[in-house]
């Protein structure tokens, strides 16, 4: 990461340009269309997609559902990946934790282990 001169102490780029400064915003944009065009994907217009920010979501996304797999708490790593998104408050990193058919089974199967005694089977007769 690059110190950004004329910022606050201590604020870095993540990808910095040329010259340590962040790159524009149409600059990034334009990168961006030039990758998707040299890999043979198709962009879809305006807001269609795909966009810079669906990597960021993927990122959020596959992050979450690692942490699950390993099992840890998600209520204690979810500010870690906030912060991380630099988002002010959880409930713009909320919006990231999606129930996917692919863990359904794995969380019904911790529900059942942690609460098996609570929640009594229904026999049918």
């Amino acid at each position: 990461m690059a110190d950004v001169p004329g910022r606050n102490a201590g604020s870095a780029v993540f990808f910095p340009g040329p010259h340590g400064r962040p790159f524009a915003l149409r600059t990034v944009y334009a990168l961006f269309r030039e990758m998707l065009l040299q890999c043979g994907i198709p962009h879809a217009g305006r807001g269609k997609g795909p966009r810079i920010h669906d990597y960021r979501h993927l990122f959020s996304v596959h992050t979450l559902r690692r942490w699950y797999r390993d099992g840890e708490n998600l209520e204690a790593k979810l500010p870690l990946l906030a912060t991380y998104l630099g988002h002010q408050h959880l409930s713009g990193t909320q919006h990231y934790l999606h129930l996917t058919a692919e863990i359904f089974p794995e969380i019904t199967a911790r529900v059942e282990a942690a609460f098996d005694e609570v929640i009594p089977r229904r026999t049918h007769r």
